[in-house]
């Protein structure tokens, strides 16, 4: 089947949508301020207050947990960016580096402080990124129910639409960003929507269309003779008229002016942004959400918080351009600030200061309210009046916390999923890196001790005599070997001779040789805790020795592993029926997707309709899929079962099939170097894609084996037998109807088309090895001698296929 990854599809236009729930965008702006859209939906100044009201209650209620998890996952940012000693500022609710404490007061004289960074957390975190954003697996669709036909229709097509959606949104970008998340705070959350932003989406050409009045009857003459119809401008002014064809004469009488009618009529093109189905990840630090509660249906509000700098807001909300103004403050709630202050700490390069970050950005917040949570009022009437507004839940938008943007309608669950490393400890468990924390301050410390005492000890500082020595001489003299230095030891006053060894004196410093070893086992340490074991990014542990015990211990740190992708599997399929459904929800009346074709450079157009997405579907990730694969096991494994198999059935028969085959040798094989026969397999690919496409030229009636005559199907494109691969040509078409079996209800034609031309190349085969035997027994005189002659075998009836001959070559007539 062809790879949809490389999909791609065009949108009609997208303006057109008028729905208030679409993502507000400078290329979708807000034309009415936040009154005027409160307006529209009949909510009171006192409604847009409860909701405003509704949000910051929530958010202070877990405000003490939601700030440990800022200051753990900061911690974590820090450390991957190179910045590991950061102190907790209870003042000013910010981390101060060391660097930043000792800013401006440290001299020289002061003592060193070392800071130096083996960053093994580093390290880790991008082995696991790298080790698990391997994963390919695939997100499986089934129709809720199996017997209707619209639900079946939807579970077919759904697979090519989150196709194009993966591609539009960098699929394989978004990935790492999530395992990053999982790595350093345990969680992260996806949001999908529909948006208009040509930024993203990019622009199509639309017509400028204009009523006018077309002309549909020139100004003519019609014959009261015989009728017929002559334009003004087919007469002779300067003569009389006649009728060209009964050469009736025609007067003014007979002459009509033109006619025209209203009709839509381009006047010019523009540009329009284009729509797509969006996807962003964020963690913890953007999403506020109830830490206590363990599924993310559970949570009465899902607040995501950004900074943008006011331009942004501005364009996006024209209509309150003066109300909207630059702020330092994060939120109206008690934890705003704080989690403002993090984020921006985050994004900051090591060593500012929270002085240095600036104040020109504010807090744009998009909070999901569920219909339940509007119950958090005291008074029951007024938590009625907006669950009847809003009984799906409300989407509020709000600038630095306070300034009412919008409230639209708008489900939750529909628009975000979640994935915790583990389930249940809450919305933030503890990160896949964070074990490894405090081993890296451990490493660190290992470390820096070791510098200390290489700077300061390992060549500890020379005592002399200044009254015997001159030390400043000695001080500028470098120790050249063989070098002779003078030095008196004969007291001037008294004339004694002093031992050298009593003017000058070396201390000697000693560390315990067993501090070289701490470090390294630290990392060991760090490795296993974590459960990023060298084998899972291609090492091996020094301590295992043999090569039973290292696949050993990859399969114990896969195991691991494996734990948390099934948690990212789960999420992906939750991602994906979001995905589709908000594609098809938004989607013009068909939509068209470009996939890869069956060859190199061959693409193919899928047309899909909207009225034939109505029905319902289920997501579920694929359960058999393994721990991920990288490319270097992949090909070590192809190269064992080479190997070890040279002589098996089974494989033998697996590489006979020219799509295997080129999977083995993209493993195996330099990119420069092409398979014998991918030339003709490309070429019948395409031929079979035409069949598919098209229908068979009709039928034939040809000699049957008994002589009798018998119909067979000619296929639109006939196998050439002196110029095609006949065997190549059978596989091919076999395998093209067994994986399109389904087609043989919606295409008709096509799988005609494909059956035919199986059964034709099936002939021109037997035909070929007949006349190769028949040459053979030739060659050889029918027999040997003193045996009897062996009787030919009668020609089996084989038709010819083409009018007047044999097919040309390449296949078709």
């Amino acid at each position: 089947m062809a790879s949809a990854a490389l999909a791609t599809a065009t949108l009609g236009d997208p303006q057109a949508k008028n729905d208030a729930a679409l993502e507000v965008t400078s290329d979708r702006p807000q034309t009415t301020t936040g009154d005027e859209q409160q307006a529209e939906l009949n909510l009171t100044d006192e409604m847009k207050q409860d909701l405003i009201e509704i949000r910051r209650r929530y958010k202070e209620m877990y405000q003490a947990k939601r700030n440990l998890f800022l200051r753990r996952a900061l911690r974590a940012f820090e450390v991957l960016k190179n910045n590991p000693y950061i102190l907790y500022n209870e003042t000013t609710a910010d981390y101060d580096s060391l660097a930043m404490i000792l800013q401006g007061t440290a001299t020289k004289e002061d003592v060193d402080l070392y800071q130096y960074q083996d960053n093994i957390y580093q390290m880790l975190a991008l082995a696991f990124v790298a080790a698990l954003s391997n994963d390919n697996s695939k997100v499986r669709y089934q129709p809720v129910d199996a017997q209707n036909e619209e639900d079946i229709a939807i579970a077919k097509k759904a697979s090519t639409v989150q196709a194009d959606v993966e591609r539009r949104n960098g699929n394989e970008a978004l990935e790492q960003l999530a395992l990053l998340y999982l790595w350093l705070t345990g969680s992260y959350f996806t949001y999908v929507r529909h948006t208009i932003d040509k930024a993203r989406a990019g622009t199509s050409t639309q017509d400028i269309m204009e009523m006018r009045q077309v002309p549909v009857l020139p100004a003519r003459y019609i014959c009261p003779r015989c009728g017929t119809v002559t334009p003004e401008n087919q007469v002779n002014a300067f003569s009389s008229a006649r009728c060209p064809k009964c050469g009736a004469p025609l007067s003014q009488s007979d002459w009509f002016e033109p006619q025209t009618i209203p009709l839509p009529v381009k006047v010019g093109e523009s540009e329009s942004p284009n729509g797509m189905t969006a996807i962003n990840i964020y963690s913890g630090l953007n999403v506020d959400v109830d830490p206590d509660m363990q599924e993310l249906y559970e949570c009465p509000i899902l607040d995501l918080e950004v900074e943008l700098p006011v331009a942004i807001v501005r364009n996006q909300f024209p209509a309150m351009y003066g109300q909207l103004q630059d702020t330092g403050t994060g939120d109206n709630t008690t934890d705003g600030e704080m989690a403002k202050r993090v984020r921006k700490l985050v994004t900051a390069p090591t060593g500012i200061g929270p002085t240095l970050l600036g104040t020109d950005q504010g807090t744009y917040s998009r909070c999901w309210i569920q219909s339940d949570a509007f119950a958090l009022l005291d008074d029951q009437d007024r938590a009625k009046r907006l669950q009847d507004a809003f009984p799906d839940g409300v989407r509020l938008s709000t600038w630095g916390g306070n300034v009412f943007l919008q409230a639209v309608p708008e489900s939750m669950v529909k628009h975000w999923t979640w994935c915790p490393l583990v389930k249940g400890l809450g919305m933030y468990p503890f990160g896949a890196g964070d074990a490894a924390l405090d081993i890296q301050a451990r490493i660190n410390d290992a470390a820096n001790t070791i510098h200390a005492y290489l700077d300061r000890l390992a060549f500890g500082t020379i005592l002399a005599d200044a009254s015997v020595i001159d030390i400043e001489a000695l001080d500028q003299k470098s120790l050249i070997p063989g070098n002779f230095t003078g030095v008196e030891r004969t007291d001037e006053d008294t004339g004694q001779r002093t031992p050298l060894s009593d003017l000058i004196f070396q201390p000697q410093f000693h560390v315990d040789p067993e501090l070289y070893k701490y470090e390294p086992n630290l990392i060991q340490l760090a490795q296993v805790i974590s459960g990023v074991q060298p084998q899972v990014f291609g090492g091996s542990d020094p301590n295992v020795q043999t090569a039973a015990g290292q696949k050993q211990a990859l399969s114990t740190a896969t195991g691991r592993l494996m734990l948390y992708l099934k948690r990212i599997r789960e999420e992906r399929a939750q991602r994906a029926k979001i995905s589709v459904q908000c594609s098809v929800d938004n989607m013009d009346d068909e939509m068209k997707v470009v996939m890869a074709g069956e060859t190199d450079g061959d693409f193919r157009t899928e047309i899909l309709l909207k009225n034939e997405l109505t029905g319902e579907f289920l997501v579920y990730p694929e359960d058999e899929e393994g721990f991920p694969s990288s490319y270097a096991e992949i090909q070590s494994r192809i190269m064992e079962l080479l190997t070890a198999g040279a002589k098996s059935p089974f494989l033998g028969a697996l590489l006979n099939d020219p799509d295997t085959m080129r999977v083995v040798a993209r493993y195996v094989l330099p990119n420069e170097i092409k398979l014998p026969g991918d030339a003709e397999r490309a070429r019948i690919k395409i031929m079979l894609q035409q069949l598919w496409d098209g229908k068979p030229a009709g039928t034939k009636m040809v000699a049957g084996p008994n002589g009798q005559p018998m119909p067979i199907v000619i296929p639109s494109q006939q196998p050439n037998p002196d110029f095609d691969d006949l065997a190549m040509c059978m596989q091919l078409a076999k395998t093209s109807l067994q994986q399109n079996w389904q087609l043989q209800e919606s295409k008709p034609d096509g799988f005609t088309n494909v059956l035919a031309f199986l059964k034709i190349s099936s002939m021109l085969n037997m035909q070929n090895q007949l006349k190769a035997q028949l040459a053979v027994q030739a060659a050889s005189g029918g027999g040997a001698p003193g045996q009897p002659q062996m009787q030919r075998p009668a020609a089996r009836p084989i038709p010819q296929l083409g009018p007047g001959g044999p097919p040309a070559p390449g296949g078709g007539q």
